[in-house]
């Protein structure tokens, strides 16, 4: 026996549950990883040296992958979530490309090919993060349920990729972070967890989860910088912004060149709702913040994030 097969990540095929029809988004991944979550459970006798009885008793995969595509990802998924649900096409499917022996990679359409197939279940963003000069990468992830008769989960060993090709020519860098007018400068590093509590459950025994949702949501972002002076604005208590005030942007790189100009509307930003911004750490001249944004309530409600893909930076 020898090595004689390999496969590498190609890419993921999205569709939107409110829009079966329509056509699908492709998602080039930075990184690609599907866990299974199979438990099986062994049992015997009392005082048995050996368990003499063994059973799969659950499962719960989970499709993860990153990508730089900040764009493409959040205009299908938004921040909160989306229901994915088979429709007339697959919900959301995840594609390994074969090597070819000698050479690069097999041709599209030569049915080599691994896919991953998640009919039903729910897709969530999970972070963003980006550093100085660096890129800016969304991680995600596809949590799968089982529906009637169909399988949570469905492997191909003989499929054709999609004739697209799912390389990004886009990155998005560090932009601004915005306090109502101040700007935190010297960023060194940014983080967005979009803190959502997603649920995957089951019941009568059955092996996998037959319901996805989400529980709860509670967002956080990080950032350090070395303009420590800004504690002059946010004292040693933090402070606190009313709803809209508070903005975080990441600038879309320009091919061949540096950065789209500010003014054009393809950078991204995420403006946040009711906010307390606190300072966690000033060590050795690098000043570390957390801001926690929070829903207004009312008869015209202020999501903790809204997202514009289409943003200019001021």
């Amino acid at each position: 026996m020898s090595l004689s097969k390999k496969f590498v990540p190609w890419g993921v095929k999205l569709h939107a549950e409110t829009a079966q029809a329509g056509g699908a988004v492709y998602i080039e991944p930075q990184s690609l990883g599907l866990n299974s979550q199979l438990e099986t459970r062994l049992s015997g006798p009392a005082g048995a040296v050996y368990r003499s009885f063994g059973a799969l008793v659950s499962g719960a995969p989970v499709l993860a992958f990153s990508t730089r595509d900040l764009k493409a990802f959040l205009d299908e998924c938004g921040v909160e979530g989306m229901k994915i649900d088979a429709g007339t096409n697959p919900g959301a499917v995840a594609y390994w490309q074969k090597v070819a022996e000698g050479g690069t990679r097999m041709a599209y359409n030569g049915s080599e090919h691994i896919s991953a197939t998640i009919a039903n279940g729910l897709l969530v963003p999970r972070n963003i993060s980006v550093d100085h000069q660096g890129v800016a990468v969304l991680s995600a992830e596809a949590l799968a349920r089982k529906a009637g008769a169909t399988a949570p989960l469905t492997f191909s060993e003989t499929a054709d990729l999609p004739n697209t090709d799912p390389d990004a020519d886009v990155e998005w860098g560090m932009g601004p972070l915005d306090l109502n007018g101040t700007a935190f400068e010297g960023l060194r590093d940014v983080g967005v967890d979009f803190g959502i509590q997603a649920m995957a459950e089951g019941g009568d025994g059955d092996i996998f989860p037959t319901l996805t949702y989400i529980d709860a949501i509670t967002p956080a972002i990080t950032a350090t910088g070395l303009h420590a002076d800004i504690l002059n604005v946010l004292t040693e208590e933090g402070k606190y912004y009313a709803a809209e005030t508070v903005d975080l942007s990441f600038r879309k790189r320009s091919e061949g060149g540096s950065y789209v100009a500010d003014g054009t509307e393809q950078h991204i930003k995420l403006l946040f709702g009711k906010c307390r911004v606190d300072w966690t750490e000033l060590a050795d001249g690098t000043l570390a913040v957390r801001l926690t944004p929070w829903r207004t309530a009312g008869d015209t409600p202020v999501a903790p994030i809204a997202i514009d893909t289409t943003a200019a930076i001021a």
